[in-house]
């Protein structure tokens, strides 16, 4: 992306200068250096947004867990974060979407409701006791951990056959 960029920003130098001539009034000279830019902006705009410069993949993995955050709720499942800001999927489920502390909280909501959808930093999955069972959907990376959307049931896991 970088030779493709720097080929741009040629092409583009090149445009400005054939558009314009000395002898050109200033207002034709600002005219040709905008088409440029525009001629500039379009030829690179798809290299970009291909290569991710524009929308990274964790934006676009983030979209993804939003959207099955909202299926989620739509199942009739309340959705609440731990560790992660509800912002996103306030938006995105049209509904309040509590901001919990702690996992004592989690397991409170889940004592009321009997199922919940969570969105937690994976470093915190630890919190969420032995007093619920937790079942992954899906996982995100975000930077040095991972955004997990989780379904949170009453109940201990069963326990293996010995």
């Amino acid at each position: 992306t970088l030779g493709g960029s720097v080929l741009a920003y040629v092409v583009w130098r090149m445009l400005t200068r054939t558009a314009t001539d000395d002898t050109d009034p200033p207002g034709r000279r600002a005219y040709a250096a905008l088409a440029a830019t525009a001629a500039f902006i379009a030829a690179i705009w798809p290299g970009a947004a291909w290569t991710g410069v524009v929308w990274s993949r964790e934006r676009v993995d983030g979209q993804a867990l939003c959207a099955l955050a909202a299926a989620e709720v739509r199942g009739g499942r309340p959705l609440a974060t731990l560790g992660v800001s509800p912002t996103l999927y306030v938006y995105a489920t049209n509904t309040r979407v509590p901001e919990l502390a702690t996992g004592a909280e989690v397991a409170a909501l889940v004592a009321t409701h009997g199922a919940m959808a969570l969105v937690v930093h994976s470093d915190r999955l630890g919190e969420l006791g032995q007093e619920v069972v937790v079942s992954e959907i899906v996982r995100v990376k975000r930077g040095s951990r991972d955004d997990v959307l989780v379904r949170v049931t009453r109940g201990s896991p069963a326990a293996p056959d010995q």
